[in-house]
């Protein structure tokens, strides 16, 4: 089952993850949304960013990595 909100995911996620990309709109300024998901739709972690590039997605995997050690180890 999916989540709604974050604080119903938070430290609940699998070992294997997808991430996706989409651009939004937030007060009006465009930036760019990665949210990642586990295989039971658990939300890893999501990253809202306005660059599209290394750094962002770096950023993205760094803080999901962080989450997941936390998940498991407590």
């Amino acid at each position: 089952m999916g989540c709604i909100a974050w604080d119903w995911c938070e430290g609940q996620n699998g070992r294997s993850w997808y991430v996706d990309e989409t651009y939004i709109r937030v007060g009006g300024v465009w930036n760019y949304q990665y949210p990642a998901i586990d295989r039971e739709g658990n939300l890893v972690d999501s990253l809202l960013s306005e660059h599209r590039d290394m750094a962002a997605a770096k950023r993205l995997f760094k803080s999901a990595l962080e989450v997941a050690e936390q998940a498991r180890s407590g």
